[in-house]
């Protein structure tokens, strides 16, 4: 700052009145850099609203791309169209809305982890926010999460509407998750194998695609993106 103040210039006036007497007038003139300077330390003194994030509306969706994708946001100061649908059968605000379309049929999973407060989840598909078709919803994830975690089937030909919205209107930090898995397509399949009775039989499949955490009853197999999956039958009896 005082760097700054080097550049003040002072100017000396000598004044004279009728009698003859004189005064001294200084003058400082600030420089306009040194004015400008101070007038942008004081706007950072001042408070600042936050800024509401541009897909508050359904009209402004934020439009997403990918299968596999994380996307943040801050639903501070976000609001509810009078006309918006109820999500979960909770009472719920401060939504933000996103559309994404798959890129291929699959299974998707959409999940808030991460997010700062108790969210709300839903997807809908339809173009008018009055007139939606409320696909899936969801409130608390499993194991009293206060995040929201969505599976559904992924259709490509159809956007998809996602909105985030907080329990009893609460906000705060949004993390999207949404991951979709392709459906297996066996590219080579098993071999015939015999065995006598008591024997194992070990089978193997290569496929391509991927499916998150298959519920089948065991043996379970479990296939990644063009990968080989082996499964066991042990000791086989008629």
């Amino acid at each position: 700052m005082f760097d700054l103040l080097r550049g003040v210039r002072r100017r000396k006036t000598v004044f004279s009145n009728s009698q003859g007497r004189g005064w001294l007038l200084k003058i400082t003139s600030v420089p306009m850099t040194l004015f400008l300077f101070a007038f942008g330390f004081l706007l950072l003194l001042l408070p600042r609203a936050n800024a509401v994030a541009t897909n508050d509306n359904f009209n402004q969706r934020a439009t997403l791309f990918g299968d596999r994708l994380t996307v943040t946001a801050s639903s501070v100061g976000a609001t509810r169209a009078p006309n918006e649908p109820a999500m979960a059968g909770v009472d719920s605000g401060a939504s933000l809305w996103w559309v994404w379309r798959p890129t291929l049929e699959g299974r998707a999973v959409v999940d808030t982890t991460g997010s700062s407060f108790d969210t709300v989840l839903g997807i809908y598909f339809g173009k008018e926010i009055g007139r939606l078709d409320n696909r899936w919803g969801a409130n608390d994830s499993d194991g009293g999460n206060l995040t929201s975690r969505i599976e559904f089937n992924a259709d490509p030909s159809v956007d998809h509407s996602i909105v985030v919205a907080g329990k009893n209107s609460a906000a705060g930090d949004i993390v999207l998750n949404i991951r979709l898995y392709t459906l297996p397509v066996i590219v080579e399949s098993p071999k015939d194998l015999e065995v006598t009775s008591g024997q194992s039989a070990d089978f193997r499949v290569r496929a391509l695609g991927t499916h998150p955490s298959p519920k089948e009853s065991l043996p379970r197999i479990e296939i990644s993106s063009a990968d080989w999956a082996s499964c066991r039958f042990p000791s086989l009896r008629r």
